[in-house]
């Protein structure tokens, strides 16, 4: 566009966030879907925490995603991958399915809160 550009309308110019998203996703070989959607992190503070953990670190990580399950597994669904689990090895996703995976923390579906049945 040139510089001197200006829309002719509000409804010309759109805003938002942009990421960048490799066309190929790569990780360890034994990487999971937990890992390849962004909150392996999460789920490894859960277990510390369930273990008995009381490091603030760990909560701090946690905060206000104690149902990361229900969510991920919400968000699998609504992309058509009901079929996986957050434990589910990455090497047998399929090119198409690892990439919508990895897009899951950049959409909409995977903000949405899943109301937690308990408290801590």
């Amino acid at each position: 566009m040139p510089a001197n550009y200006k829309p002719t309308c509000g409804r010309c110019m759109r805003t938002g966030t942009v990421h960048y998203l490799a066309q190929q996703v790569s990780l360890r070989p034994d990487a999971t879907v937990a890992e390849l959607a962004g909150v392996q992190g999460v789920r490894d503070a859960l277990k510390r925490i369930a273990a008995g953990s009381s490091a603030q670190a760990d909560f701090d990580v946690v905060g206000a995603r104690r149902d990361i399950e229900q969510q991920l597994g919400h968000a699998l669904a609504q992309q058509g991958l009901q079929h996986l689990d957050a434990s589910t090895p990455a090497c047998a996703l399929s090119g198409g399915e690892a990439i919508r995976v990895a897009v899951l923390p950049y959409t909409w579906i995977f903000r949405m809160r899943v109301t937690p049945s308990h408290e801590w």
